[in-house]
């Protein structure tokens, strides 16, 4: 996946997180925006569990994803995956935060507990 992600976003997030999780053997529905993954269950339905945010912030793990609600400015909200070094989406983030400002829908965090694919 990172080696596929841009330099800086193209809004496409959602398409590049899927291919990256297509390609490591998950199955899932395809969903139109980042923020769908989170609100349809598609993460649950990949055997990826909700962890706690401090767990997740302090010690990410290869694999794991952030899911960002719609807010003000991004109404498809915004999904990454930690790719053992930095979070990478369709651009290689410089942080684990994609914007400048907070994100109010929502920010929910996914762990694959079974497996580190």
């Amino acid at each position: 996946m990172t080696r596929n992600s841009l330099g800086s976003s193209s809004g496409y997030c959602a398409r590049y997180v899927r291919k990256g999780l297509q390609s490591a053997g998950y199955k899932f529905d395809q969903q139109r925006h980042a923020y769908q993954y989170h609100t349809t269950g598609q993460m649950k339905k990949m055997g990826f569990t909700q962890v706690p945010s401090a767990d997740a912030m302090k010690n990410p793990k290869r694999g794991d994803i952030v899911v960002y609600g719609k807010s003000r400015g991004h109404n498809s909200g915004h999904i990454q995956m930690y790719d053992g070094k930095q979070w990478v989406s369709d651009f290689r983030q410089k942080t684990h935060l994609p914007w400048s400002h907070a994100a109010s829908g929502g920010v929910f965090y996914y762990r694959d507990m079974n497996s580190q694919k």
